[in-house]
């Protein structure tokens, strides 16, 4: 298992038994073009960070215009409209694109293993979860790929959202690192491997 020196604290606090867990497993970078789940998912993504959230500015990352007439489809139409439709494709592809460009750097993002109790107080891998964040837009990108014993499933995309626009590169860069690490703390989610190389300083 790779580490970096500055994230090795985030593995001091990892319980005995699921070290061997993280040590069996090799961080699988997502392949191919990326979609959420269902195309609920999808439009309940789009809907509650790009069109309602105005905090996100996503008409600094998307097209204004599509984002403008989107909102205006939606309030005249109170139901999502062949514009909405084409802004979630746009927010998808933006999404699967970044988290892409960030795997295939070797920077800016994360390889988290989700583990499940099982009987005997013992544990088994659920999924492994790649977590991104990419500075240059202040954006934060989830995918998730099941496990099943040896087998592993496709990525999925489980989010992306704008945390806050107004911080600097390097502000936002190691708060969402840091928040990485703290999730340890109360979710059953262990970090297999750091990938930030050429971080912003």
């Amino acid at each position: 298992m790779k580490t970096f020196s500055a994230q090795k604290g985030a593995f001091t606090s990892t319980p005995p038994k699921i070290r061997p867990l993280l040590e069996e497993c090799t961080p699988l970078e997502p392949l191919g073009s990326l979609k959420f789940r269902t195309p609920y998912a999808l439009a309940d993504h789009t809907k509650r960070h790009v069109i309602e959230n105005r905090n996100e500015r996503w008409h600094q990352v998307l097209q204004p215009e599509l984002l403008s007439d989107a909102r205006d489809e939606l309030s005249d139409k109170k139901t999502t409209g062949p514009i909405f439709n084409n802004l979630s494709t746009e927010y998808c592809r933006h999404l699967s694109t970044r988290l892409a460009s960030a795997c295939d750097g070797r920077t800016e993002h994360a390889h988290v293993l989700k583990v499940e109790s099982l009987e005997g107080n013992t544990f088994s891998a659920k999924a492994q979860v790649v977590k991104a964040w990419i500075s240059k837009e202040r954006l934060v990108i989830v995918a998730s790929s099941l496990v099943h014993g040896s087998k592993q499933r496709p990525y999925v995309l489980l989010t992306g959202y704008r945390s806050d626009p107004r911080q600097s590169r390097a502000s936002f860069s190691r708060h969402e690192k840091a928040r990485i690490i703290d999730q340890q703390r109360i979710r059953d989610e262990y970090i297999i491997d750091i990938h930030d190389d050429g971080a912003p300083k």
